[in-house]
């Protein structure tokens, strides 16, 4: 089943502030699909471009919401947050740093012991054991590319390293750089 769609495949988020902590205040996100992945790139190309603050803000908490599942171990005051959005919960830069983390999709230990069970066929080994990892199965062009982002003629990468696109990567670290 792909990621996209598997209601069990998540990965947490904890800001860079909060690691460590016990417990852990994380966000959880799912796996976006492609159409998302477009979305998500096209938010942060406009978070890039000259624009009122408002509108930047407003294209900021619309990318954080791409595949927000919901949090863990969130208080104020040590009680649970009801009732309130990401928006009422981050500053501007904790958003880009989520969306920093979201275009990387890695997994945390906690995620990859979640994910590395057998099958329920029984039929091999599951996706993220050290066999499929070290041993991935080869790229084909079956699917054609204009521009692959590997090569034909080496390994795909493995679910615990996902490819995310060089070019949605750099407009992102430029959109969450801090000004000068």
């Amino acid at each position: 089943m792909p990621l996209s769609i598997d209601p069990n495949a998540t990965f947490r988020i904890v800001l860079d502030s909060d690691q460590g902590k016990d417990p852990e205040p994380a966000f959880i996100y799912r796996y976006l699909t492609g159409k998302e992945w477009r979305k998500l790139a096209r938010l942060t190309e406009e978070m890039a471009q000259p624009s009122g603050i408002t509108e930047s803000l407003d294209k900021i908490y619309e990318a954080v919401l791409i595949g927000f599942h919901g949090w863990e171990n969130i208080t104020k005051f040590g009680k649970e947050f009801k009732d309130c959005t990401l928006e009422d919960l981050l500053s501007p830069a904790e958003a880009q740093e989520i969306i920093a983390k979201i275009m990387t999709q890695s997994f945390s230990p906690a995620d990859k012991k979640k994910c590395g069970s057998p099958s329920a066929a029984g039929s091999g080994p599951s996706v993220n054991s050290p066999a499929a990892v070290q041993n991935p199965p080869p790229v084909t062009n079956a699917v054609p590319s204009l521009k692959p982002e590997i090569p034909l003629n080496s390994s795909a990468p493995s679910v615990a390293e996902p490819v995310v696109p060089f070019a949605v990567r750099e407009r992102l670290r430029s959109t969450a750089a801090p000004s000068s």
